[in-house]
Protein backbone atom coordinates (compact mmCIF):
# COMPACT_ATOMS: atom_id res chain seq x y z
CA UNK A 1 0.00 0.00 0.00
CA UNK A 2 1.34 3.38 -0.93
CA UNK A 3 2.36 6.01 1.91
CA UNK A 4 -1.02 7.63 0.98
CA UNK A 5 -3.01 5.55 2.26
CA UNK A 6 -4.20 4.36 -1.33
CA UNK A 7 -3.45 0.70 -2.79
CA UNK A 8 -0.57 1.06 -5.38
CA UNK A 9 1.40 -0.94 -7.79
CA UNK A 10 0.33 -3.37 -10.56
CA UNK A 11 -1.43 -5.80 -8.39
CA UNK A 12 -4.33 -3.21 -7.84
CA UNK A 13 -4.18 -2.19 -11.81
CA UNK A 14 -5.01 -5.76 -12.78
CA UNK A 15 -7.68 -5.44 -10.26
CA UNK A 16 -9.29 -2.75 -11.30
CA UNK A 17 -9.19 -3.74 -15.37
CA UNK A 18 -10.29 -7.28 -14.05
CA UNK A 19 -13.51 -5.55 -12.20
CA UNK A 20 -14.01 -3.29 -15.80
CA UNK A 21 -13.53 -6.13 -17.90
CA UNK A 22 -16.13 -7.88 -15.70
CA UNK A 23 -18.76 -4.75 -15.16
CA UNK A 24 -18.62 -4.56 -18.96
CA UNK A 25 -19.70 -8.41 -19.69
CA UNK A 26 -22.35 -7.83 -17.00
CA UNK A 27 -23.84 -4.67 -19.16
CA UNK A 28 -23.67 -6.98 -22.35
CA UNK A 29 -25.44 -9.75 -20.24
CA UNK A 30 -27.89 -6.92 -18.80
CA UNK A 31 -28.38 -5.25 -22.13
CA UNK A 32 -29.87 -8.89 -24.09
CA UNK A 33 -32.15 -9.10 -21.31
CA UNK A 34 -33.64 -5.90 -21.57
CA UNK A 35 -33.67 -5.84 -25.23
CA UNK A 36 -35.45 -9.35 -24.74
CA UNK A 37 -37.53 -8.13 -21.98
CA UNK A 38 -38.68 -5.23 -24.22
CA UNK A 39 -38.87 -6.96 -27.47
CA UNK A 40 -41.45 -9.26 -26.25
CA UNK A 41 -43.47 -6.92 -23.90
CA UNK A 42 -46.50 -7.21 -25.73
CA UNK A 43 -46.52 -10.68 -26.71
CA UNK A 44 -49.74 -12.50 -28.04
CA UNK A 45 -50.79 -14.82 -25.21
CA UNK A 46 -51.77 -17.97 -27.43
CA UNK A 47 -48.48 -17.65 -29.32
CA UNK A 48 -46.16 -20.01 -28.05
CA UNK A 49 -43.62 -19.30 -30.65
CA UNK A 50 -42.94 -16.18 -29.11
CA UNK A 51 -42.55 -17.49 -25.86
CA UNK A 52 -40.03 -19.90 -26.46
CA UNK A 53 -38.50 -17.41 -28.77
CA UNK A 54 -35.99 -15.73 -25.78
CA UNK A 55 -34.68 -19.48 -25.00
CA UNK A 56 -33.84 -19.66 -29.14
CA UNK A 57 -36.55 -21.57 -29.81
CA UNK A 58 -38.81 -20.00 -31.16
CA UNK A 59 -37.84 -20.80 -35.11
CA UNK A 60 -38.24 -24.66 -34.14
CA UNK A 61 -41.61 -23.70 -32.67
CA UNK A 62 -43.18 -22.02 -35.54
CA UNK A 63 -41.99 -24.49 -38.06
CA UNK A 64 -44.49 -27.07 -36.32
CA UNK A 65 -48.01 -27.32 -37.57
CA UNK A 66 -50.97 -25.59 -35.82
CA UNK A 67 -52.05 -28.30 -34.42
CA UNK A 68 -48.52 -29.21 -33.21
CA UNK A 69 -48.26 -25.49 -32.11
CA UNK A 70 -51.23 -25.81 -29.95
CA UNK A 71 -50.87 -29.08 -28.19
CA UNK A 72 -47.16 -27.83 -27.20
CA UNK A 73 -48.66 -24.39 -26.32
CA UNK A 74 -50.92 -26.34 -24.04
CA UNK A 75 -48.09 -28.36 -22.55
CA UNK A 76 -45.79 -25.54 -21.98
CA UNK A 77 -48.78 -23.78 -19.86
CA UNK A 78 -49.76 -26.59 -17.97
CA UNK A 79 -45.69 -26.39 -16.53
CA UNK A 80 -45.99 -23.61 -15.34
CA UNK A 81 -44.23 -21.62 -18.29
CA UNK A 82 -47.07 -19.66 -19.56
CA UNK A 83 -46.80 -15.74 -20.69
CA UNK A 84 -48.08 -14.45 -17.25
CA UNK A 85 -45.45 -16.78 -15.33
CA UNK A 86 -42.48 -15.62 -17.92
CA UNK A 87 -43.46 -12.43 -17.59
CA UNK A 88 -43.63 -12.25 -13.51
CA UNK A 89 -39.99 -13.89 -13.21
CA UNK A 90 -38.73 -11.30 -15.51
CA UNK A 91 -40.78 -8.51 -13.62
CA UNK A 92 -39.12 -9.91 -10.22
CA UNK A 93 -35.46 -10.19 -11.42
CA UNK A 94 -35.17 -6.65 -12.78
CA UNK A 95 -36.67 -5.57 -9.72
CA UNK A 96 -33.79 -7.49 -7.90
CA UNK A 97 -31.64 -6.03 -10.48
CA UNK A 98 -32.81 -2.32 -9.87
CA UNK A 99 -32.10 -2.83 -5.81
CA UNK A 100 -28.67 -4.35 -6.35
CA UNK A 101 -27.77 -1.38 -8.80
CA UNK A 102 -29.02 1.45 -5.86
CA UNK A 103 -27.24 -0.10 -3.39
CA UNK A 104 -24.62 1.60 -1.70
CA UNK A 105 -21.84 1.24 -1.75
CA UNK A 106 -22.29 -1.09 -4.74
CA UNK A 107 -21.26 -4.56 -4.36
CA UNK A 108 -19.94 -6.41 -8.25
CA UNK A 109 -20.52 -9.67 -5.75
CA UNK A 110 -24.64 -8.70 -5.55
CA UNK A 111 -24.95 -8.04 -9.13
CA UNK A 112 -22.91 -11.25 -10.24
CA UNK A 113 -25.65 -13.35 -8.14
CA UNK A 114 -28.50 -11.65 -9.47
CA UNK A 115 -27.13 -12.74 -13.16
CA UNK A 116 -26.52 -16.23 -12.13
CA UNK A 117 -30.28 -16.34 -10.69
CA UNK A 118 -31.24 -15.15 -14.39
CA UNK A 119 -29.16 -17.78 -15.66
CA UNK A 120 -30.45 -20.17 -13.79
CA UNK A 121 -34.59 -19.16 -14.45
CA UNK A 122 -33.24 -19.50 -18.33
CA UNK A 123 -31.93 -22.01 -18.27
CA UNK A 124 -34.57 -24.20 -16.61
CA UNK A 125 -37.40 -22.68 -19.42
CA UNK A 126 -34.48 -24.31 -22.05
CA UNK A 127 -34.41 -27.42 -20.61
CA UNK A 128 -38.12 -27.85 -20.65
CA UNK A 129 -38.79 -26.24 -24.08
CA UNK A 130 -36.16 -28.79 -25.35
CA UNK A 131 -37.90 -31.80 -23.08
CA UNK A 132 -41.08 -30.56 -24.91
CA UNK A 133 -39.93 -30.71 -28.37
CA UNK A 134 -38.22 -33.32 -28.35
CA UNK A 135 -41.70 -34.99 -27.28
CA UNK A 136 -43.22 -33.36 -30.05
CA UNK A 137 -40.67 -34.59 -33.06
CA UNK A 138 -40.46 -37.99 -31.27
CA UNK A 139 -44.17 -38.50 -31.63
CA UNK A 140 -43.98 -37.48 -35.48
CA UNK A 141 -43.60 -39.93 -38.72
CA UNK A 142 -40.90 -39.66 -40.60
CA UNK A 143 -42.84 -38.09 -43.14
CA UNK A 144 -43.92 -35.53 -41.07
CA UNK A 145 -40.29 -34.78 -39.50
CA UNK A 146 -39.21 -34.71 -42.83
CA UNK A 147 -41.62 -32.42 -43.52
CA UNK A 148 -40.93 -30.48 -40.08
CA UNK A 149 -37.51 -29.93 -41.08
CA UNK A 150 -38.52 -28.66 -44.76
CA UNK A 151 -40.30 -25.52 -42.96
CA UNK A 152 -37.53 -25.03 -40.34
CA UNK A 153 -35.35 -24.79 -43.08
CA UNK A 154 -37.89 -22.96 -45.28
CA UNK A 155 -38.21 -20.33 -42.08
CA UNK A 156 -34.12 -20.25 -42.04
CA UNK A 157 -34.22 -19.64 -46.01
CA UNK A 158 -37.01 -16.68 -45.62
CA UNK A 159 -35.11 -14.67 -42.83
CA UNK A 160 -31.77 -15.18 -44.39
CA UNK A 161 -29.07 -17.51 -42.84
CA UNK A 162 -26.80 -14.80 -41.90
CA UNK A 163 -29.35 -13.57 -39.11
CA UNK A 164 -31.61 -10.96 -40.78
CA UNK A 165 -35.00 -11.26 -39.51
CA UNK A 166 -37.40 -9.34 -40.80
Amino acid sequence: MAEDGKPGGSKWNWLRIALIASLCANLLVLGAVGGVLLKWSGWQHRDVGRLMSPAGLGPIVQAFDRDRRSELGQKVRSRGFGPRSFESAGRSQLEGLVAVLNERPYRPEALDARFAEQRRSFLVRMEAGHELLAEQIGAMSDEERSEFASRLEHWYDRRGRKGKHR
